[in-house]
């Protein structure tokens, strides 16, 4: 078992602040997760609210009104998780994103501040929870990302280009992060809807290395987005695939709280 505290204040299994920033779409500094980028045609961003159906004529409930207390609502809460994330503990800045403090996460925050503007990102809200004990071959961080845009061709179009790139920086390092591997893989979720899995090997300042797995899901619905993110401290094979599993359930627990809290006002 490793203790936290002896890692150094403000360090967390020894890795500092920036190393842990795993959110999926802009995932450890975007340098380390990978997590960026597709393309699509941008279009109707001239537009407040979005359009108000989807395919088939399907009433799209983020055409309404959203402020940060119904991001707030949305996020997933520790009752939620699993019961092998009991222990997990909040983040200290857990709560509302600002343009600069979601952009400065990614591998290129200039690049991914430009991708926002152009795609009319609005607001987001960010929940991250981490082990008080964390240990091998499970996970230690737990992440709940929304991003509301003005239009939902705004967010499918950030959406897309942020998965075109998504495996992209393999081999790459930032912040003593290297990404060892990085791929997508298939689920279902909403409208628009990937899964993502990636190795890192972590420099801490001692000169010994960690390897962890982050594993995410990331999800569409009208031009709101949430994402899911699970990171694991040297994972066996068994231990991804429960991951893998809980960012899934998470998901679509996330997915169904979207719809339940914007159905209603």
């Amino acid at each position: 078992m490793i203790d936290p505290q002896a890692q150094g204040q403000g360090r967390f299994l020894g890795f500092t602040p920036r190393q842990l920033n795993v959110g999926f779409l802009t995932a450890v500094g975007a340098a380390a997760a990978g997590i960026c980028v597709w393309l699509f045609a941008f279009g109707g961003l001239d537009s407040i609210t979005g359009d108000s159906t989807t395919e088939e004529g399907v009433v799209d409930t983020t055409a309404r009104e959203i402020s940060n207390a119904d991001l707030e609502r949305i996020a997933l809460r520790p009752e939620q998780f699993p019961t092998e994330y009991a222990g997990f503990a909040a983040d200290e800045d857990n709560g509302p994103l600002t343009l600069e403090k979601n952009a400065n996460q990614a591998f290129d925050p200039i690049e991914q501040r430009a991708q926002f503007e152009s795609s009319g990102w609005v607001t987001g809200y960010d929940a991250a929870y981490r082990d008080r004990q964390p240990a091998p071959d499970k996970a230690f961080f737990l992440d709940t990302q929304l991003d509301l845009f003005k239009t939902v061709d705004g967010a499918a179009g950030f959406f897309t280009t942020q998965m075109a790139e998504a495996t992209q920086h393999q081999g790459q390092a930032k912040d003593n992060v290297t990404e060892v591997e990085a791929s997508l893989f298939d689920v279902s979720v909403a409208e628009q809807s990937a899964g993502f899995r990636g190795h890192y090997r972590v420099q801490l300042e001692d000169g010994s290395q960690r390897e962890y797995w982050q594993i995410g899901i990331a999800f569409r619905r009208g031009r709101l987005l949430g994402s899911v993110t699970l990171a694991g401290l040297e994972l066996s094979d068994a231990g991804r695939q429960v991951l893998e599993g809980h960012a899934a359930d998470l998901a679509n627990r996330l997915n169904n709280q979207m719809t339940a809290a914007l159905s209603t006002r």
